[in-house]
């Protein structure tokens, strides 16, 4: 007979995130990454434009997330089975540091420097605490949302 999981196991494990890691993971978040630059580069450059003008700023805040949301919808259908919190964490991590290390990488090609110029050893702490905090308080806005969902039955996250 099977073993049962226990919530915590099904909430916060990490044996079945694992064991399905692959490069495929690491391939859609540096796509992704790629794709909301793409996408902030195009709202700058219609920034001009008359709609842009005044919700241009808006509109950056808002796909962040919508992208990232995207991950994991695409998680899901690759696996075929919904990522629990501990994963979907890590592959936001894994997003936002590749979407990162791009957007330094082309900052440096364009302007020959890094965007921030080079980081202390404390705000690396503290800007990676914040990072942390902040990605486990919007995974836990997509839990809810994920909870919701599934309420009106549809599981897409």
């Amino acid at each position: 007979m099977a073993k049962q999981k226990s919530l915590a196991e099904k909430v916060f494990g990490t044996r079945d995130f694992f064991r399905t890691l692959s490069f495929r993971e690491f391939a859609t978040a540096i796509a992704l990454a790629l794709l909301l630059i793409a996408i902030i580069f195009v709202i700058k450059y219609l920034g001009s434009s008359y709609w842009f003008e005044d919700h241009g700023e808006l509109a950056v805040l808002l796909v962040g997330p919508i992208v990232v949301l995207m991950n994991h919808v695409l998680y899901r259908m690759e696996h075929r089975r919904s990522n629990n919190y501990i994963g979907r964490n890590i592959i936001d991590y894994m997003f936002c540091l590749s979407g990162y290390l791009f957007t330094e990488f082309i900052s440096i090609i364009f302007n020959g420097q890094l965007i921030w110029g080079v980081p202390t050893v404390g705000g690396l702490i503290v800007g990676a605490i914040l990072f942390i905090v902040w990605i486990m308080i919007f995974e836990l806005l997509v839990a809810g949302l994920k909870r919701i969902l599934i309420k009106f039955g549809w599981p897409i996250i």
